[in-house]
């Protein structure tokens, strides 16, 4: 595992923690449009990381990585009932939106820099 990789994954878990701390353990944020603003940031940052990370996962086929995506982001949302949290569909819009405009930013800059 390179470092690139490692920081990933602490991101991550970063994010995976931070969205199953019951709501008596988060600092809420003022206003519903900001928060969708942070799910979408965060979400976008750690499709940007997955791919410098992994530099050559531009090879997988779009539409097998944004089902994976859209996947992670379900899981993430369906399991926070778990810990007095309730999903939302707006949350999980804002989290894949993130992740899909990531992966398009990268798309974009990888292109740029290929011989």
């Amino acid at each position: 595992m390179t470092w690139r990789q490692m920081i990933w994954g602490g991101y991550a878990l970063l994010l995976i923690v931070s969205t199953h701390l019951p709501p008596s353990r988060t600092i809420p944020l003022p206003g519903h449009v900001l928060d969708k603003v942070a799910h979408f940031l965060c979400y976008t940052l750690l499709s940007l990381l997955f791919y410098w990370a992994w530099r050559g996962a531009r090879a997988i086929p779009s539409p097998l990585m944004a089902a994976g995506w859209l996947a992670w982001v379900a899981i993430d949302e369906w399991t926070q009932s778990w810990v007095d949290r309730s999903p939302d569909f707006n949350d999980w819009l804002a989290d894949a939106c993130g992740l899909l405009f990531g992966w398009g930013l990268y798309q974009l800059t990888a292109a740029k820099t290929r011989p």
